[in-house]
């Protein structure tokens, strides 16, 4: 059954705002995410792919749905028509107290944040091909006096060109200045407020995607480049050593050997520069092979496994090649109608800044649950506890992150959110040692 054109302008927004959430750095309070179930972005998806979709994904073809995925038409943004574009603007205000506001491994004072997030989204409804533009902005300040305010902002840009219903060439470019919030894994303790960074970022790749078999290659490169913060005592603390860009090149293979099975295989290859200091440098080239399986045991029980290993290898001889197994391993479940769950479990490798460690490798676990109270009133409950191990350095750390929150669909145009966070974190170097908690009331317009 074809859908209607309503049905098709929610959904080229819902596919907009899920792009946007997987690639921009969000500006919403820091409630523990749990690992989502793989999404395919409106640039990877071919004509093709969207036409067999039903026939290779039970749950489609049997109506189940998880409660994000509900329309809900009448509580979305109706948008600004304008030829081949909807725009949607939107802005999100916040207000939260953290009770340990400089993330202190003792003690911690309590603070009040508040938050303006403004953003406007061009979703594209052209007849073939996609090009989307997400403009974004953030603006922090702190009812501590010894905390400065700040400035985020970010521009987004993707496209798909179809060359004919199965194949597509993709890309997108990414630019931002964020901010690394304090408390953070890699964040110095000495940093009196969150240190900023550019962010930018550019892909290009190739997509062919019909009936059993699909293919996605591409190159990306990706750079970060830190400022310079003050301590606590006044002082300029250095951040130059931090800067890195990685190149890398990926291929994708899928083959769905039957409806709800696919097999998955892919291979990346990478090159870090990094900065530096005169003793440590970063420089690295380095490889990951996975393979795995996406099955649905039945249209409301899906997993995902895949599993392989990495090898990274540095340029400077102080610094040991680094060999790992990685995996990821996911669950979705909709017990009921009203409720999805959410199990996740992942281990892989993170460019590190921290003193003499080669590489961070995270070995994480996820739980959420998603429950529809009404219509209008979606509960959110999350956790996931996360071991990192820096190596070389001798540090680990062990962390738990955990969050309730209800989002109040009030109308088309307004949001209201509810939230509390929970961060704990135990490291070998007492100084990373944190415990804090958040809570936090929301509004966010659409329009």
């Amino acid at each position: 059954m074809r859908q209607s054109s309503t049905k098709n302008i929610d959904l080229t927004w819902r596919h907009a705002i899920v792009g946007y959430a997987a690639t921009v750095l969000g500006a919403g309070p820091v409630m523990a995410e749990s690992l989502q179930f793989e999404e395919v972005s409106r640039e990877h998806q071919t004509v093709a792919q969207r036409e067999n979709l039903s026939d290779y994904d039970n749950s489609k073809k049997y109506g189940a749905e998880r409660v994000s995925d509900r329309e809900r038409e009448e509580y979305q943004p109706l948008g600004i028509n304008a030829g081949n574009y909807l725009i949607f603007p939107s802005v999100a205000v916040r207000s939260s107290y953290d009770d340990n506001v400089f993330s202190e491994n003792q003690g911690g004072e309590g603070g009040w944040r508040f938050e303006v997030a403004p953003s406007v989204v061009f979703s594209s409804r052209l007849p073939r091909h996609v090009l989307d533009l997400i403009v974004s902005a953030r603006h922090v300040e702190f009812s501590h006096p010894e905390q400065e305010s700040f400035t985020d902002g970010s521009v987004y840009l993707r496209g798909r060109l179809d060359i004919n219903h199965a194949q597509a060439l993709f890309g997108h470019m990414l630019s931002s200045l964020e901010h690394e919030e304090l408390g953070s894994e890699e964040a110095d303790r000495q940093a009196r407020d969150p240190i900023s960074y550019w962010r930018n970022r550019a892909e290009l790749g190739f997509i062919r995607d019909a009936g059993r078999l699909a293919l996605r290659a591409g190159v990306k490169a990706e750079q970060f480049d830190y400022n310079d913060v003050d301590g606590f005592d006044g002082s300029n603390i250095d951040q130059d050593f931090r800067d890195n860009t990685t190149f890398s090149g990926n291929v994708k293979l899928t083959y769905r050997f039957s409806p709800g099975y696919k097999l998955k295989t892919q291979f990346r290859v990478r090159h870090v520069e990094n900065e530096g200091t005169a003793t440590i440098d970063r420089d690295s080239t380095g490889y990951d092979v996975l393979a795995g399986l996406d099955f649905e045991y039945s249209p409301l029980l899906k997993f995902y496994l895949l599993g392989g290993f990495e090898h990274i290898g540095f340029e400077k001889e102080n610094l040991d090649d680094f060999n790992a197994l990685i995996y990821r391993a996911q669950l979705q479940w909709l017990p009921t109608q009203l409720m999805t769950v959410y199990l996740g479990a992942e281990r892989y490798s993170s460019v590190t800044g921290y003193e003499d460690s080669s590489v961070r490798l995270d070995t994480a676990f996820d739980a959420r649950v998603e429950y529809e109270i009404w219509r209008n009133l979606i509960f959110k409950a999350s956790a996931r506890f996360a071991i990192s191990d820096y190596v070389g350095s001798g540090r680990e750390d062990e962390a738990l992150l955990a969050g309730v929150g209800l989002e109040y669909l009030v109308n088309r145009n307004l949001n209201l959110t509810l939230d509390y966070d929970y961060r704990e974190r135990f490291s070998s170097v007492d100084e990373f040692d944190y415990q804090g908690s958040k809570y936090t009331v929301g509004l966010k317009m659409k329009f």
